[in-house]
């Protein structure tokens, strides 16, 4: 009995060392895919893991909800900047079923337990008390890296083999803008190189803030598209008080920077009140329809020009002066001013001028407008018509590539727009512009106008409807996708005659024979500001009403802004709002100066026109 006890030991003791020793031989053989690879942090993974578990973990439910803030209780320890997902409370439907309703960060932590958090981003509905709150459950990954053929940089690729070996989603970033899913939670993952070391941040995709970094020394060979930190632009996500605004670093074109340090050559800021010599609005002495800022003469500097129904003016500076330099007169007439538009066509290095003129026109039994739109050219320090007398509208818009496209369509007789959207070229032979046929991207669209390109979709486009609201069209179709939660309201600024497309009688004998229209606001794309595309949101609105005692102005109440929207995973998203001005902005214009790139407004108030720079 004793000595099969002790051979019992000694075969126990045996297989005891041969599993130790398999398991040392297969940890030698598949160990690189366990184990932490020496080019990576050891607890980047196991982060993942503690924060973001496989399944959906409900700590708590909303118990208050006012605004963008929310309460809850919980027994979990949290921290300041932990981020937490709301979940779609519905009956008789399990937890791991719910749909993601907002994502929370805790802002702070009140007595017993009690946290309060703010809403940073509606995934798909605001937050409503009762609603669960519950860790992140497998975030959808965004792994950007600057390394240079990235397909063959081994840490790059272990990385995304270990993420989808536990099981989580992994989308490449390609570029410098997250444009991520806004149906589910996710995180930045950044893996980035220099000489000597790799940098790993996880960075959250809602507040710009940075949840996690580490780095690691690397002595292989490392090359580089950008640099080290480089700024990944995150979407602007919608709240229940508007677009969340993050750190920063994040903030769109055009907003107004912080103010600069006192010194003797202090920059002007639109935060303090500054000297009555210094302003960043310019009084105009005429009644102007248009602007365009361009460069008429490649000298480097701006060029201010303003339509007329008569004629051009063109503005400059003169240290603080704001000048006119130039008066053009339009001969016939006489004209409705209706459009301004400016490129290069001729590729002579200036900017010629696309200008679209109305003539009044009575007939026997209706009245009506031609157009009567041309061309000018900057020369000798006047201006030169290449083109005249075209019964056009006429158009300057950016393709998807930022390439500047003239364009031209035809008005009916009693219907403001007709026929398909025509393409305008210089002819370097016959030194004249000529008509290249349809511009294909517009096909099927009814207004010259009312449509912009979407730079990173070749297949949709986004109107700007008659009712003032945006919508995108998926053109192989032609069918409506996404409509704006937005109107942009009523553009009354620049009125003129119409034949209506069936007389009618509006009471007694009096019969209609003529209506009044509006030409459209502008609607600009602009690749160099991240494919934003921007137009004026109308507060305010002047109409032409007639009643038996003559003709009236009616003024709405409320203020103007611009505003700049793009089309982001599958949503129509305003990205940028200037300030509102308590004035009618009629257009406006892009301009580059030395302090920075500006939008300059043309206003009206009742002191007539004026100017006013933004940033």
């Amino acid at each position: 009995m004793i000595e099969r006890r002790q051979r019992g030991r000694i075969v126990q003791k045996s297989l005891s060392f041969l599993t130790v020793f398999l398991w040392l031989i297969v940890s030698s053989i598949s160990g690189r895919a366990l184990a932490a690879s020496p080019s990576l942090p050891d607890d980047l993974l196991s982060y993942l893991d503690l924060h973001f578990p496989k399944s959906y973990q409900v700590i708590s439910h909303v118990s208050e909800k006012h605004g963008s803030r929310v309460v809850f209780n919980t027994t979990i320890k949290l921290t300041r900047g932990n981020e937490l997902i709301v979940l779609k409370q519905e009956k008789n439907v399990p937890t791991y079923l719910l749909h993601q309703a907002s994502v929370i960060r805790v802002e702070a932590i009140l007595e017993k337990g009690k946290i309060l958090a703010q809403e940073m981003a509606i995934l798909s509905r605001e937050a409503q008390r009762g609603d669960p709150v519950a860790i992140p459950a497998s975030p959808v990954i965004y792994l950007y890296t600057n390394i240079q053929h990235k397909e063959i940089f081994k840490p790059y690729t272990e990385l995304i083999q270990k993420l989808l070996a536990k099981g989580f989603e992994v989308v490449e970033v390609t570029g410098t803008i997250l444009e991520p899913r806004t149906d589910r939670y996710g995180i930045l993952l950044r893996l980035e190189g220099a000489p000597g070391y790799l940098a790993f941040r996880i960075q959250s995709i809602y507040s710009g803030d940075t949840l996690y970094f580490a780095n690691k020394e690397y002595t292989g060979k490392i090359a580089t598209i950008a640099p080290v930190g480089t700024k990944i632009t995150l979407p602007y996500w919608k709240t229940t008080t508007g677009l969340y605004a993050q750190a920063p670093k994040q903030q769109p074109a055009f907003t107004t920077p912080p103010p600069a340090a006192p010194g003797p050559e202090k920059q002007r800021s639109f935060q303090k009140a500054q000297p009555a010599t210094i302003t960043n609005q310019y009084r105009l002495n005429k009644a102007f329809k248009r602007m365009v800022v361009c460069n008429l003469d490649n000298d480097g500097r701006p060029d201010f020009v303003f339509l007329r129904d008569d004629g051009i003016d063109v503005y400059n500076f003169e240290g603080q002066r704001f000048a006119e330099t130039l008066s053009f007169a339009f001969t016939g007439g006489p004209f409705t001013a209706l459009h301004l538009h400016a490129m290069d066509i001729n590729g002579d290095g200036d900017d010629e001028l696309f200008v679209t003129l109305g003539m009044h026109l009575i007939l026997d039994d209706f009245e009506d407008t031609e157009l009567s739109s041309m061309i000018l050219e900057y020369v000798n320090h006047n201006f030169h018509v290449i083109a005249d007398d075209m019964p056009y509208y006429l158009r300057v818009i950016e393709d998807r590539s930022g390439n500047k496209v003239a364009l031209a369509q035809s008005k009916g007789q009693k219907e403001l727009y007709k026929g398909e959207i025509l393409q305008l070229v210089w002819d370097s032979n016959a030194n004249s512009i000529r008509e290249a046929g349809e511009y294909s991207p517009a096909h099927d669209v009814y207004s010259i106008y009312q449509f912009n390109l979407i730079p990173e979709d070749p297949d949709r486009i986004m109107i700007l409807e008659p009712s003032n609201e945006l919508q995108v069209y998926y053109t192989p179709t032609e069918a409506p996708e996404v409509i704006s939660d937005k109107n942009y309201g009523f553009y009354a600024e620049i009125p003129f005659i119409a034949a209506p497309k069936q007389e009618r009688y509006i009471g007694g004998f009096t019969k209609q024979q003529y209506r009044t229209v509006y030409a459209p606001r502008r609607f600009v794309l602009k690749n160099d500001y991240d494919g934003q595309m921007f137009l004026i949101d109308k507060g305010t609105s002047q109409i032409s009403v007639t009643s038996p005692i003559g003709t009236l102005l009616q003024t709405s109440k409320g203020e103007d802004s611009l505003v700049g929207v793009k089309w982001i995973s599958g949503q129509i998203r305003e990205t940028w709002r200037s300030e509102s001005i308590a004035k009618r902005i009629i257009d406006f214009g892009f301009v580059k100066l030395p302090q920075g790139d500006k939008i300059v407004l043309l206003l009206k108030d009742k002191r007539g026109y004026s100017i006013e720079i933004i940033q």
